[in-house]
């Protein structure tokens, strides 16, 4: 056998066994309704060989942001404080030369 042959050989039984590793997590994440897989792991039957996927695979994650009116500057108007500047505002106020106030 030749070098390029034992190359192409090891090529193609690492991507072999990367598929055989995954088949599981494919059967499991996309072989299955969601609301099987939630009852299976309810009781705890899931795979040993089961690839964990984190929350930007699993949809994202989901953030609010409050804002403590109790802690503003006593000097800033509240209305003012809280409101939001426009994008139009805000690009126009960044891309002058000179800033307006």
């Amino acid at each position: 056998m030749t070098k390029i042959q034992i190359k192409w050989l090891g090529l193609f039984g690492l991507i072999t066994m990367a598929l055989l590793l995954l088949y599981p997590s494919v059967t499991w994440y996309y072989g299955m309704d969601a609301e099987e897989r939630a009852k299976a792991e309810a009781l705890r039957e899931r795979p040993k060989w089961l690839v964990n996927l984190g929350l930007d695979l699993k949809g994202g994650t989901h953030m609010v942001m409050e804002l403590d009116v109790e802690k503003l500057d006593k000097s800033i108007p509240r209305p003012r404080a809280c409101s939001r500047p426009s994008r139009s505002s805000a690009t126009a106020s960044t891309s002058s030369a000179s800033p307006s106030l």
